[in-house]
């Protein structure tokens, strides 16, 4: 009925707008790969060093809502800051322990 009109349209705009997009991804893929058949180096001359390749459309928008991709080194650096923080912590929850042990045994009306 009259209801169902304004979700029909939002679900059948959201299912163009992916189907339009995975168009797009496989028009960019194709061009891609016939644009590096057609391409080649001769020979005699090293090759030049490759081009950065363009981000995909879900990469951009990733980005857009402020997610990015971290290297193996960024990661690795950021588990290593947050393991040191926790032993931190630790050492101190741990010697908060042993002054209040030291504190009872000192004290055994407590």
């Amino acid at each position: 009925g009259p209801r169902a009109i304004l979700p029909g349209m939002l679900t059948i705009g959201a299912v163009c707008t992916l189907l339009q997009l995975a168009y797009n991804e496989a028009t960019v893929s194709r061009l891609r790969y016939i644009s590096g058949l057609k391409v080649k180096a001769p020979a005699n001359e090293a090759p030049a060093a490759p081009a950065p390749r363009s981000k995909t459309a879900s990469e951009r928008f990733l980005t857009l809502i402020g997610v990015h991709q971290v290297t193996e080194e960024e990661y690795l650096e950021k588990m290593k800051a947050t393991r040191d923080r926790h032993l931190r912590r630790i050492a101190e929850l741990e010697q908060l322990a042993t002054e209040k042990a030291q504190e009872k045994s000192k004290d055994p009306s407590a």
